[in-house]
């Protein structure tokens, strides 16, 4: 499992990934086929990603979550992955790691 680094709780979380097929080409899938959740070692999720297309650059997606919504995330290590639909086989990439830690910083 590759870790992402920490990230503060509260904070909005996003990254980019690009897409690819075994060449490396560029894959062009409609941003509906694909969907990423983040979860805790037990399994309970803790966000659904919302997944929007790079406006310039094709096969790149972002992937993100407002920060009302990691403001629940619990200070642990937390996994995501990315699953696709094409033409109705599914596969998933590899697990992430992302370790949430406290924020200093907040409203409260």
């Amino acid at each position: 499992m590759q870790t992402l680094g920490d990230f503060k709780q509260g904070d909005s979380f996003g990254f980019y990934a690009k897409m690819t097929d075994t060449d490396g080409s560029p894959l062009m899938i409609d941003a509906s086929k694909l969907q990423s959740q983040v979860r805790s070692a037990l399994n309970k999720l803790c966000a659904e990603l919302t997944i929007t297309k790079h406006p310039t650059e094709v096969g790149t997606y972002l992937f993100e979550a407002q920060s009302v919504v990691t403001k629940l995330f619990p200070i642990t290590k937390l996994y995501l992955d990315i699953q696709t639909d094409t033409l109705g086989i599914i596969s998933s990439t590899e697990t992430f790691v992302i370790n949430i830690i406290k924020d200093v910083t907040r409203n409260e």
